[in-house]
């Protein structure tokens, strides 16, 4: 919302969909009136994303992004994949689109061509939390509970429009599980240790 400035009847492409940080960002872009597109490795996340917002989603075990959206262009892109995929989207975004980098989880390191960038007037965006500062991070937490907590809220109407996703809750014993069950790929939405 803050960086990529999402609007309604744009088309949002967010990669890793089944992801914690994916289907908040699934539910909050529907709720914004966008055209929601997902990448996944699992078909069954895909069906599973659907109650949350999915439009379209795309099998990247079996096809590639850039070949199913074809020459149909997404305005904004939430990417947690890093360098393996900038190509691509670069070449998917519509003029003036917005690509939110917010991790590298298949690599950091991208050789492309970047006529993309000025030929469309992209913008590229890099965004993390921990490395922000308590100055910008409480005017981010306030926007964020006075935009979005709200929307969780079923006392307002009985259908709140935003749901958590929580894949699995894990003692702190098991913290060890609880890497692992994240790092098979086979979760869906939040894992959550408590102690």
């Amino acid at each position: 919302m803050t960086r990529g400035r999402l609007a309604p009847g744009e088309r949002v492409l967010i990669h890793a969909v089944g992801s914690g940080v994916g289907t908040a960002a699934a539910q909050i872009s529907k709720h914004l009136g966008a055209t929601v597109l997902g990448t996944s490795r699992s078909a069954d996340k895909l069906v599973r994303a659907l109650v949350y917002g999915l439009d379209i989603g795309v099998d990247t075990s079996r096809t590639g992004f850039r070949e199913v959206l074809g020459d149909d262009p997404v305005h904004v892109i939430l990417d947690v994949l890093g360098g393996p995929a900038f190509a691509d989207n670069l070449a998917v975004l519509a003029p003036r689109g917005r690509l939110i980098l917010l991790g590298h989880l298949a690599g950091s390191q991208a050789s492309t061509d970047l006529g993309p960038i000025l030929r469309k007037r992209l913008e590229i965006i890099g965004t993390v939390m921990r490395t922000r500062g308590l100055q910008e991070r409480i005017p981010l937490v306030r926007e964020f509970a006075e935009r979005i907590l709200p929307l969780f809220d079923q006392r307002i109407d009985h259908a709140a429009p935003l749901r958590p996703v929580l894949e699995r809750t894990y003692p702190m014993a098991e913290l060890a599980q609880a890497h692992r069950a994240m790092e098979s790929n086979e979760t869906f939405g939040k894992i959550v240790v408590v102690w």
